[in-house]
Order: C-alpha cells, then structure tokens, then sequence
C-alpha cells in the first residue's frame, strides 16, 4: 500500500479513467499511423517488401474505430 502523499500522485497511473483511457487509443492509432505513414513512404521508394505491412497497418487502424484516425486516413493519405 502506498503511503498517503504518494496516493493522489499514483492514482492516474494504476486506475485511468476514461478520459485516459480514450488518449491511450488516439496514443497507439497516431503510433499506427505513424508506421503506416513510414511504410507509404519506403513503397514510393521503390521498396515493394512494404506492401504486406502497410496493408496490415491500415487495417489495424481501421479496427481501431476512432472517427479521428479515420478522418485523418481519409485526408491525408
């Protein structure tokens, strides 16, 4: 158990709440995105051994259902 005056410090950290919960999934989507972005990038090299794994990134962020990963999908790339 941790000591009194460490508690209020620690509490986001061992329970989020769903404000927290909600930043992790746009944190791994933007995580997702980025990779996504850097296999489209190494494809208009020339680089084709990224084909597989820019499909897979897409779709996982598509599974993610978050309206903004979608929307930035649907604009930018």
């Amino acid at each position: 158990m941790l000591p009194n005056d460490l508690r209020d410090d620690y509490k986001p950290l061992l329970l989020p709440d769903d404000q927290t919960m909600e930043e992790n999934r746009l944190v791994r989507a933007a995580d997702k995105i980025a990779a996504l972005i850097k296999c489209i990038e190494e494809e208009t090299q020339g680089n084709r051994e990224f084909e597989k794994a820019r499909r897979a990134t897409e779709q996982a962020v598509l599974k993610m259902n978050l309206p903004a990963a979608d929307c930035f999908l649907d604009e930018f790339l």
